[in-house]
């Protein structure tokens, strides 16, 4: 087979060297004896071109047995397109530009490796778009204005398009700036102004490199260096019951202005309740022996007043007393008055009074019951001191009565203790048939021994203290003072005290307070107290339309209106704010006056 493809390689040489002579064989029959079945053997001879993308490619063969020869093509490889690549990048004003390129590669007819020129023009993108940023190129630079010369903005243009990014327009001159700029006297042309001339002061342009100084003209300094330049050139002098005087008298040691040196009058002699006294040692007046006796200046001690006093034997007595009459009281002693002799020195007067004690008058009166207290008021017709007496309750006397006869039938009969004083039964017992029935007078409180406590008012002493049941004050009021609206807020009860006056109960003389039931549930809201309208609010604090002397108070019960005492009441005030008491829980409000609380929780 060697030998075989060198003979057709050299036949082929001879075919190429008589190819002028050799037409073009029949492709189909080879005429050669070579050929054992008369068809050619086609071998590859030349190669005429490649195939590439977008052309054929053409190779000449040749027959190895009779060296006819024949074309054969290869037909167009085709484009094999590659990503978008950027072709041209954008500008401020026009888009980029990307395109496919054919990626295939292959040998050309010399053995160089060759890729398709060729790009996709059917899918050229214009992207991305125009970047609207310009590429600036300064034509004439820019100037700063000063506080006096303008400047100007600097002409710029884009390299790329030419729009004109800066116009270079003029910038007016800034002026000076003074912001911050402290008014100072160091400057050149500055000085202290002074009480004779005044003073001059500059502040200088605080822009970078300016240094302009504006001044500015002060007064002249009114207080004189604060004082320091006055001299005292004329010294004060006091002035005397008989000569005047004067304040001291300045000059300013700088501007030559005065001050001072007004006149003070004379003072006069001054006998203002200055007494006779004997004009020396060897004069004493008295009712016997004649005397000089004087009135001496208090200033100046000079004998101003002077009088012979001859010796009559009876006294001169001063026309005014030397103490005054004192007037008793109702609880209160006094002493007539005391005059003395202006000659020996004696007196007269002076006698006691002893007080007169209270003229009592019943004002009001409530008698007692099985369980509650009664009271007496009285009023003195001098002095109009109140005065109340507490009567305790009586206690029921009860005895033991038997109840309806229809009970017998059933067995039994209800025994009942029936008060005789006030008709109520306070206790019962059912006896059956053959038990033995109650029987026997009960007597509750203390009946026999009861005490009677005195509770007074405006200073009046308490006779005696006994703890009594508090009752209901059944009284209703009627205000007729004009009316004002008070806010406050609540204020705690009292601490507990010692004080006898602050236990003992005291209540509201003139008329009985103005009251309303509280909720406990609902306890902050609007009331009406007999026209009084009185708001609580949950913050503890009221509203209400009061008169003179009225306050808002909060009691646990009615007792304790009756009489207030330590624990039973809360005072609302507007002048002290506080919480209301843990567990204390006010069933009733009233409008009562703040001098009939007692002394030690009232508010002043």
């Amino acid at each position: 087979m060697k030998h075989t493809k060198l003979l057709v390689v050299a036949l082929l040489v001879v075919l190429l060297a008589s190819l002028t002579m050799v037409a073009m064989a029949d492709n189909t029959v080879c005429t050669s004896t070579l050929s054992t079945n008369g068809l050619h053997m086609w071998v590859d001879y030349t190669v005429q071109s490649v195939a590439d993308c977008t052309n054929e490619g053409k190779v000449q063969q040749v027959c190895a047995y009779c060296g006819a020869f024949q074309y054969k093509v290869t037909p167009a490889l085709g484009h094999i397109w590659g990503e978008y690549e950027q072709v041209k990048q954008p500008t401020c004003v026009n888009p980029g530009v990307r395109q496919q390129h054919c990626t295939r590669v292959y040998t050309d007819v010399n053995g160089n490796t060759v890729r398709c020129p060729h790009y996709n023009t059917e899918t050229i993108r214009y992207e991305p778009a125009a970047t609207g940023k310009h590429t600036p190129v300064e034509r004439a630079a820019a100037t700063k204005p000063t506080c006096v010369l303008p400047g100007n903005k600097a002409l710029i243009v884009c390299s790329v398009c030419g729009t004109v990014l800066s116009d270079g327009a003029a910038i007016p001159a800034l002026g000076h700036n003074f912001d911050g700029a402290k008014w100072l006297n160091t400057y050149d042309g500055c000085k202290d102004a002074t009480c004779k001339d005044p003073g001059v002061i500059g502040r200088m342009c605080t822009r970078d490199g300016c240094g302009y100084i504006e001044y500015q003209t002060t007064p002249k300094d009114a207080t004189h260096n604060n004082g320091k330049n006055w001299v005292e050139t004329i010294p004060a002098k006091e002035p005397t019951c008989t000569t005047t005087g004067c304040k001291a008298f300045y000059s300013c040691s700088v501007c030559g202005a005065t001050k001072g040196g007004e006149v003070i009058p004379a003072l006069g002699h001054d006998l203002n309740g200055v007494a006779w006294e004997p004009l020396n040692d060897k004069s004493i007046p008295d009712c016997i022996h004649g005397a000089t006796i004087v009135r001496r200046c208090r200033t100046c001690k000079l004998a101003i007043e002077k009088q012979e006093v001859p010796a009559t034997g009876v006294h001169t007595w001063s026309e005014k007393p030397i103490l005054p009459e004192t007037k008793n009281t109702c609880t209160s002693d006094g002493c007539t008055a005391v005059y003395q002799c202006i000659v020996c020195g004696a007196t007269k007067g002076g006698v006691a009074t002893k007080a007169t004690g209270h003229k009592w008058f019943t004002v009001d009166v409530k008698s007692p019951t099985c369980t509650e207290a009664g009271y007496t008021k009285t009023e003195c017709a001098d002095c109009h001191a109140t005065n109340k007496i507490v009567v305790p309750a009586t206690g029921h006397s009860a005895t033991w009565v038997p109840g309806p006869g229809e009970d017998a039938r059933n067995g039994y009969v209800t025994w009942f203790l029936h008060c005789s004083i006030c008709g109520h039964d306070i206790a019962s017992q059912v006896v059956r048939n053959g038990e033995t029935a109650p029987s026997g007078t009960v007597q509750t409180g203390n009946v026999a021994t009861n005490k009677t406590t005195t509770a007074t008012e405006k200073g009046v002493t308490a006779v005696a203290k006994t703890e009594t049941k508090k009752t209901e004050t059944k009284k209703t009021t009627t205000k007729t003072s004009t009316a004002k609206t008070t806010t406050s807020t609540a204020k705690k009860a009292a601490p507990k005290t010692e004080t006898k006056a602050a236990t003992t109960a005291a209540v509201v003389t003139a008329e009985a307070p103005a009251f309303a039931k509280l909720s406990a549930i609902k306890l902050f809201k609007e009331y009406d107290i007999n026209g009084v309208k009185v708001t609580l609010n949950d913050n503890f604090t009221y509203t209400a339309e009061l008169a003179e002397g009225e306050i808002v108070a909060l009691f646990v019960d009615e007792a304790a209106l009756a009489a207030p005492a330590e624990g039973n009441f809360l005072a609302l005030s507007a002048e002290e704010a506080a919480e209301i008491p843990e567990g204390f829980e006010p069933t009733l409000i009233a409008v009562v006056k703040e001098a009939s609380l007692p002394t030690a929780q009232a508010t002043k």
